[in-house]
């Protein structure tokens, strides 16, 4: 299966410290989108996590809601 991979961030530090404008932060969360390939789902306790692989190749776990799946 594919899908899209939504890296959580938080631009508010950034932006009260004026490090970036609110519209860098929208482009910011835009890039942060990354295409991956879903091993596997989870199933009882883990039921809202799935197993990744990213375009590095390395392997992590994340939760269902920062994942879409397109395949």
């Amino acid at each position: 299966m594919k899908g899209i991979y939504n890296r959580p961030i938080s631009c508010t530090p950034c932006i009260d410290m004026d490090w970036i404008t609110p519209e860098s932060c929208a482009e910011c969360k835009r890039v942060r989108r990354e295409e991956v390939d879903i091993l596997q789902l989870g199933v009882g306790l883990f039921a809202n996590k799935a197993v990744i692989k990213r375009p590095d190749g390395t392997l992590t776990t994340v939760s269902l809601s920062e994942l879409t799946i397109t395949d």
